[in-house]
């Protein structure tokens, strides 16, 4: 496939502009793209703009192997008799290009994907695929587990994971550190990260780059912001770009994709084997 230095695949432009051969051609609305384009224009969006991404975390990439997993992923649609949004389609071709391109996992296409087709399996129903379950009902629709789950808002007190001796829920939400909250494993559900100045119990009840600690009475533990690179560590925590040497007590800071590594708080991302990772290139490259 030929791509314009804008990024912008011939193939969307030729779907979006229409055609200009015989008069069997489809003409299809700004910014959609027809179903019988979809598949083929989101399987060369993501794999003729991975590769590097593939070499960067390490992975193997072969063109051929990549694009026939992207097409399998709508290979049962038709027999699933969901609806199609060709709005949908567009946004998904241009989301798969942008997460191969930034090579920062693919959280983000799958959620834009997951809408293309309107699916009609409620939350709980089983599924082999996403296209399957019904998504609009305030949630994002997702195939987890062989049960088709509904992805929410994160809020406080709201499931987001199986809980002490429970199922997943079928109804949950992505409770991370960067939206703002933590999902313990004591609870599954959803905790609020206290800001800076903000009571707390233990550094996991703060958000990221804080760490929890006695405030001047000595009776209130309180989020604090952490030390930066080259501050002291030895009666603080370090902010989001620097780890605790406690060799030194100082705030160093943290290492990229090859570097040696003892525990993951060293490094960017994560340590595996010994040695720094980027994990969202590696999520990048699986197909």
């Amino acid at each position: 496939m030929k791509w314009l230095r804008c990024g912008v695949p011939l193939l969307v432009v030729a779907i979006v502009l229409g055609a200009c051969g015989g008069d069997d051609e489809e003409t299809v609305p700004d910014g959609t793209i027809a179903e019988k384009d979809f598949v083929s224009a989101y399987a060369h969006a993501f794999c003729d703009n991975v590769g590097e991404c593939c070499m960067r975390s390490g992975g193997p990439y072969e063109a051929s192997a990549c694009l026939s997993a992207r097409r399998r992923e709508f290979a049962n649609v038709a027999a699933l008799s969901g609806t199609y949004k060709g709005d949908k389609a567009y946004s998904c071709v241009q989301a798969a290009e942008a997460a191969a391109r930034a090579c920062a996992g693919t959280n983000e296409m799958e959620r834009v994907c997951g809408s293309v087709y309107e699916g009609k399996k409620d939350a709980g129903a089983d599924c082999s695929g996403t296209v399957e379950c019904f998504g609009a009902r305030g949630g994002e629709a997702v195939c987890m587990d062989s049960k088709c789950r509904r992805r929410v808002q994160p809020a406080e007190g709201v499931d987001c994971a199986a809980g002490p001796g429970g199922a997943f829920p079928n109804i949950f939400a992505d409770c991370s550190s960067t939206a703002g909250f933590s999902c313990p494993a004591r609870t599954g559900k959803c905790h609020r990260l206290g800001a800076t100045f903000e009571t707390c119990e233990t550094s996991d009840d703060c958000m990221r780059g804080t760490y929890c600690a006695p405030d001047g009475s000595g009776t209130v533990r309180r989020c604090r912001t952490g030390a930066p690179v080259g501050g002291s560590c030895r009666d603080a925590g370090c902010d989001a770009n620097a780890y605790c040497n406690t060799t030194s007590y100082t705030c160093g800071p943290k290492s990229s994709e090859g570097a040696s590594c003892v525990n993951a708080l060293s490094c960017q991302d994560d340590c595996i084997d010994g040695v720094c990772v980027d994990v969202k290139a590696r999520r990048t490259c699986r197909y």
